[in-house]
């Protein structure tokens, strides 16, 4: 069986960490209370007790991954913390992200290196995070407006997600205000790369539900 390798770079680590500390087996509770002490611990752990993790480097211009059924082991699904794998959680995640394109994520299988979307319910707590993010919507709609000749106008950022790698993807679900004055809901997906350059390949209404995706 042909495997697919993970892709190397994770999500970001704040936006989960809180569940990671949560999660710590008793081993790494007792490394780390050895560690504050001074003590240096060296301890032989089980396979039970010890997560490995491959640095192979996959494409990740797309955010749909294969589903568990291409791997080999229950392993391949572990998070970056400890906890019992879910197979239906992560069908249900891999069918969300390809249904809405990485926008609408409810079933969330936890932080791991096979996540490439993710949900920041915590994202825009920061006004300056609304901020920016109202700014990306902001030239991502003005660029619908040039093509479509509309003249909509960003009022409310709704939720955030993230994904990428060397490019960090935002996929921002946002409010809109049309000329007679009524809510709309729109979807940008924005490209962010390591010179900070915008890209928008994706701005659109949001697809109504059972409609095909444009």
């Amino acid at each position: 069986m042909n495997r697919v390798p993970p892709p190397s770079c994770p999500p970001p680590e704040n936006v989960f960490s809180s569940i990671a500390e949560e999660s710590e087996s008793p081993v790494q509770k007792k490394l780390k209370i050895d560690e504050e002490d001074g003590d240096s611990v060296v301890s032989d752990t089980s396979s039970e007790d010890s997560l490995v993790f491959s640095d192979e480097v996959n494409d990740t211009s797309s955010p749909i991954r294969p589903t568990y059924s291409q791997y080999d082991s229950d392993e391949d699904f572990c998070p970056y913390y400890p906890q019992k794998m879910d197979k239906a959680v992560w069908e249900k995640y891999y069918q969300q992200v390809k249904e809405s394109e990485g926008f609408d994520i409810t079933d969330y299988p936890g932080q791991c290196a096979m996540t490439t979307v993710y949900p920041m319910p915590f994202y825009l707590n920061d006004p300056k995070n609304v901020d920016m993010m109202t700014d990306y919507a902001g030239k991502a709609l003005g660029q619908y407006n040039d093509e479509k000749g509309t003249n909509y106008e960003v009022n409310d950022i709704l939720t955030v997600n993230g994904g990428g790698c060397r490019d960090f993807i935002f996929y921002i679900t946002f409010s809109v205000k049309t000329r007679d004055d009524k809510d709309d809901i729109f979807q940008a997906k924005v490209v962010k790369d390591l010179r900070y350059r915008l890209q928008f390949p994706l701005v659109r209404p949001k697809p109504k539900k059972g409609s095909n995706l444009q």
